[in-house]
């Protein structure tokens, strides 16, 4: 983390443009969670001579904030001539807000998720945008405006009441993605498939029967949803339509009522995603055969499994097989992506040759996936980053002290008040860190939850491995950092090695090996809660990516066994099934089954790592011994999660305080321990109930906010998941 010697102060206190000057952005989230509104005008102010390309104006409203829409644009219009993004969501805005100034340099406009009925743009104002998103409003129809962006690449439209796509959409040929999902379609003009640059196009959950008889002209076209319409399977692709889409990879056909398979599906070779989960298909035809690029097939919720049982020798030939049941339906998957997954038993994992096919996903969760609403799996994602980067900045303060010595030097957890960044002692290992920043444990955490973001959740062992090197070797220039700081002795003797990111799984075996198989460091579980999020409502892909993951660094079971824990318990927890203590203990039980699983044997490993997942307080783990091994930091996690069902604390806030202090006051690989607890207590509670002067306090606060941001955009929660019904 940086480096810099500066103190930290509240957020009341420290100006915005200090972040704005080293991260070149200004994100104002939600200001009753990060700073004091009555600050929010001169903070704004204090910005003015620093370069700011990226600002969102995210849920700011006059009652509650002390600050209007208009007021903060009245700033940015005068002072800041390089924005070139520019995000109004969740503001209840009626109208696009007058823009009393052109930005030369904006190229993105939000403002989804408001009010918004009937929206009039000020097109001169607007004319150089490359990206707008207008969705989530009641729109009752497109802009007119709109049709005068010639630069236009991205169109995002979903969630909306527009009905019908105007003729004059065809004449927007810079065009790249659009996302009409939801927007009540009933027709589409042929029009739109003058598009010929299109490579994206959502038209999923709306009122379609068929689609334009020029649509093989959408050439470049590589992904396509089709999900939940009603269309007319005998005519669903026009003629020409395997030919004109030669480029298309990904087709979703979920929920689309058909009987049969069109046709011309048979003939698209390039498909190498195809998802007809929730249809009514009794059967499957021998063209089949022909998409020979084929690695993933959804048929879930179709026949029964009996029916599907016949059909064993035909998906043998289709290099496909089964991978999990789910309520008595299979899911079946490509052989190539199960095996490109080392098992412990083999020499070593598969070359990869075409990471590429490694392993695609999509992260548009399904519809039903969690009990909560959307702002409430906001809030857990958030708790689950902001209460790992937390725990780890206190357990800094006794990192590689002993429990008498982290008595001696703070006085007891009874005094949880001494926990302060003032009070930390300033030894040799701590004054390399900025007060209350966070260590390598968050950082790695951070660098995989930005991949997951840049990569769209479809991971491989190199691109992860790619990631960590530079950022071991650059930290976060944002933040100041020249080299990531505290890598663990194993994970930096990986990392160093010339083969490292060509064949990951090899270098990080070979170092067990010459171990002699007994090393089973922490260094991949502090980093892989953020894991359990993406595909939370898929428990196969969860623990698939937390091996990948995982075993970049780390090939030991007791690490894979002790990640999938981790990250099965905060998928859990996003799906509702942790809601009270209740649940959460009987969630546990079955945890223990899934991660066991990743165990080689039932000796002694097996037994130590059930004693771990058993725990119940820290004291029994012994945490000034052996430290750093991964099954003491698990038992910490298990312990720390079943200390939160006692109904012994005032409020949440004091019980993440109390049992955080708690545990680092043991001292040993404090900062590692603290942070998977934190991250468990913070998804399990969410960031409304994490420590305020805790947040307040913590340095650079403002940026994790902004990344985590980010990732949680693209998870794309307010589309897909929510409590209440689909909207019809």
């Amino acid at each position: 983390m940086g480096q810099s010697s500066s103190s930290s102060s509240s957020l009341d206190e420290t100006p915005i443009g200090a972040q704005v000057s080293d991260a070149r952005r200004l994100s104002i989230h939600d200001p009753r969670l990060t700073w004091r509104a009555t600050k929010l005008v001169d903070s704004l102010a204090s910005a003015q001579n620093a370069p700011v390309y990226r600002v969102d104006l995210t849920n700011i409203t006059h009652d509650d904030a002390g600050i209007s829409v208009a007021d903060a644009l009245k700033i940015i219009y005068r002072e800041y001539r390089d924005v070139q993004t520019l995000i109004l969501r969740f503001n209840n805005l009626t109208q696009c807000p007058t823009l009393d100034e052109p930005l030369p340099q904006l190229r993105v406009f939000s403002l989804e998720n408001n009010s918004i009925q009937d929206l009039k743009l000020d097109i001169d104002r607007l004319l150089l945008l490359e990206e707008i998103n207008i969705g989530s409003n009641p729109l009752q129809s497109f802009p007119a405006e709109i049709e005068k962006m010639v630069h236009l690449q991205v169109l995002k439209c979903a969630n909306t009441m527009v009905k019908t796509v105007p003729d004059w959409v065809g004449s927007l040929k810079s065009l790249r993605k659009i996302d009409l999902f939801n927007a009540q379609l009933v027709r589409l003009p042929e029009a739109l498939c003058q598009l010929s640059g299109l490579t994206h196009l959502d038209l999923g959950n709306n009122y379609l029967t068929d689609l334009p008889t020029t649509f093989p002209k959408l050439h470049n076209l590589e992904w396509l949803s089709l999900n939940k319409n009603t269309w007319r399977s005998d005519s669903l692709f026009p003629e020409g339509s395997a030919v004109g889409l030669s480029n298309l990879r990904s087709l979703f056909m979920s929920g689309c009522h058909l009987s049969e398979i069109p046709s011309q599906v048979y003939e698209m070779a390039s498909l190498t995603q195809l998802d007809l989960s929730d249809n009514k298909l009794a059967k499957l035809s021998i063209h089949l055969l022909n998409l020979t690029s084929l690695t993933k097939l959804n048929l879930n919720k179709n026949v029964p499994i009996e029916e599907q049982a016949h059909f064993k020798d035909f998906y043998e030939q289709l290099r496909l097989h089964i991978v999990e049941e789910r309520e008595g339906v299979l899911v079946w998957k490509s052989k190539l992506e199960e095996t490109a997954i080392p098992a412990y038993d083999s020499d070593i994992a598969p070359k990869f040759t075409h990471p590429d096919k490694y392993h695609h996903v999509s992260l548009a969760a399904p519809w039903g996936a969690s009990t909560y609403s959307m702002n409430e799996l906001v809030d857990k994602i958030r708790g689950l980053v902001f209460g790992a980067a937390l725990a780890d900045a206190v357990g800094l303060a006794t990192e590689f002290l002993t429990r008498e010595e982290a008595l001696f030097y703070y006085g007891g957890h009874s005094k949880t008040e001494q926990l302060t960044p003032n009070n930390f002692i300033r030894d040799r290992h701590r004054r390399a860190f900025v007060p209350f920043d966070w260590t390598d444990d968050t950082d790695q955490m951070i660098t995989l939850m930005n991949y997951l973001t840049d990569c769209d959740g479809n991971i491989t062992p190199q691109g992860f491995a790619e990631r960590l090197l530079h950022w071991s070797q650059h930290g976060f220039a944002d933040l100041g950092d020249s080299v990531g700081q505290g890598i663990g002795s194993t994970t930096l003797s990986i990392l160093s090695h010339p083969n490292f990111t060509a064949d990951p799984y090899k270098v990080a075996k070979d170092v067990w090996d010459q171990s002699g198989k007994t090393k089973a460091p922490n260094g991949a579980l502090m980093r892989c809660a953020i894991l359990g999020v993406p595909l939370f409502y898929d428990f196969s892909t969860v623990i698939r990516q937390t091996r990948i993951a995982s075993m970049v660094t780390h090939v030991d079971p007791r690490s894979t066994a002790s990640c999938v824990t981790v990250t099965t318990i905060i998928a859990n927890m996003l799906r509702g099934n942790c809601r009270d203590n209740r649940s959460m203990l009987e969630s546990l039980e079955k945890v223990l089954d899934t991660a066991r699983k990743e165990m080689t044997d039932a000796t002694r490993s097996d037994q130590e790592f059930i004693r771990s997942f058993n725990a119940t307080t820290f004291e029994e783990l012994q945490l000034n011994t052996n430290i750093g091994y991964v099954l003491k930091t698990l038992g910490c996690a298990l312990a720390g999660l079943r200390m939160s069902t006692l109904p012994n604390h005032n409020s949440l806030s004091d019980a993440f305080k109390s049992i955080i202090s708690k545990l680092v006051m043991f001292g040993g690989d404090a900062d590692t321990n603290a942070t998977v607890v934190g991250a468990l207590l913070g998804c399990h509670w969410g960031f409304s109930n994490l420590p305020k002067d805790w947040i307040d306090s913590l340095v650079f606060r403002h940026w994790l906010l902004d990344q985590t941001e980010k990732f949680i955009d693209k998870l794309k929660l307010e589309d897909q998941t929510t409590s209440s019904p689909r909207p019809k």
